[in-house]
């Protein structure tokens, strides 16, 4: 399995890694439903997306995808969806961003790097509610990741 591209997510004017995925949120909304075509092994979801946390707000900066259309494969962007916009509040979208902090903790096959520390911002209807940092527990696999990495250097 390959290890999947994530979308980034620029706060305070900081571009940083997203391990959430909020657009898979909207995509529900969509009459008829609309299936993105993944065009490379490194993104099955068929799409990456920029997004901007600006005064407690959510907002989705930039999308690209292939989707089928009439038996083509057509390239889009968020003007697709939001026709004439810059940047769209993220209104369908509640849970938690998932933000890796500091310097990765390990490499995991499928997955990619794994840190030891991650903010996690709760969003409900596309606003701020909340932020804390989940600690990574680390146990006896953990470690010997640690060793197994740290050999690779």
């Amino acid at each position: 399995m390959t290890i999947q591209a994530g979308d980034e997510i620029f706060i305070n004017g900081e571009g940083l890694e997203l391990c959430s995925s909020p657009f898979d949120d909207f995509l529900p909304y969509l009459k008829p439903y609309i299936s993105f075509e993944w065009y490379l092994t490194s993104c099955w979801r068929g799409y990456t997306a920029k997004w901007k946390l600006a005064d407690g707000i959510l907002f989705l900066v930039e999308l690209n995808g292939d989707i089928s259309y009439q038996d083509e494969t057509i390239s889009i962007s968020i003007d697709y969806f939001f026709p004439l916009s810059d940047k769209v509040k993220a209104w369908w979208f509640t849970g938690d961003l998932t933000i890796p902090q500091g310097e990765p903790y390990g490499w995991y096959r499928n997955i990619g790097d794994v840190f030891e520390e991650y903010l996690l911002i709760h969003i409900e209807s596309g606003i701020e509610t909340s932020r804390r940092i989940k600690k990574k527990k680390i146990n006896l696999a953990d470690e010997e990741l640690r060793l197994y990495n740290n050999s690779e250097a």
